[in-house]
């Protein structure tokens, strides 16, 4: 049979480990919570990454596209531009006009010339502007995405420090409880022989 005062402090000892593994249990809850929210932040940074990668891909990818068109227009402008120039000559010489004399009929076919060159400068304008916007609109995206996952990752990130602080803070209060109940243990354990040395 055990004695009260060994009761005492095998009570004691029993009360300071559950405390030292409450202590221990509640640290590895709040240290998986970090390491969770740690690697969601992670996980959110490399989305918003990729995101952005793919944003500048398609960028690139209709440019690319989009100046294959514009040298196919400028092409087919001035190959109109040639035709025209061609059909103009071959009704002035139906006509008996010699067209290498200069005048008005060679007028008329500089100035169609003049004509399939402007136009050929306004889709090269058109097509800058358009690349202007589209650069402009990718930018925007971009910088949406980097903002919305900067809040996203600072919060998480926040959040797992917190956690970790919680998880240190359930060790180091496990630990004193531990010990505060081991020294309450021996201090009622002392009384005790305290009070059979009198009886």
């Amino acid at each position: 049979m055990i004695s009260v005062g060994a009761g005492l402090l095998v009570s004691s000892a029993i009360s300071a480990g559950a405390s030292l593994l409450g202590g221990i249990g509640a640290s590895g809850g709040s240290s998986d919570e970090a390491d969770l929210l740690a690697y969601e932040a992670r996980r959110r940074q490399r989305l918003a990454d990729l995101q952005m990668s793919l944003l500048r891909r398609d960028f690139d990818f209709e440019q690319a596209v989009a100046e294959n068109e514009l040298r196919y227009n400028i092409g087919l402008v001035r190959e109109q531009g040639r035709e025209v120039r061609g059909q103009q000559a071959v009704n002035f010489a139906a006509g008996g006009v010699d067209v290498s004399a200069g005048g008005s009929p060679f007028e008329a076919m500089r100035a169609t010339t003049t004509n399939v060159e402007r136009d050929a400068r306004m889709l090269t304008y058109n097509r800058m502007v358009a690349r202007v916007r589209s650069s402009n609109a990718v930018e925007m995206n971009a910088a949406a995405i980097r903002l919305g996952v900067r809040g996203e990752v600072a919060n998480l990130t926040a959040s797992a420090d917190s956690a970790r602080k919680s998880s240190r803070n359930a060790l180091l209060a496990g630990f004193i409880n531990a010990g505060t109940e081991a020294l309450g243990g021996y201090t009622r354990w002392k009384d005790f022989q305290n009070k059979m040395g009198k009886a």
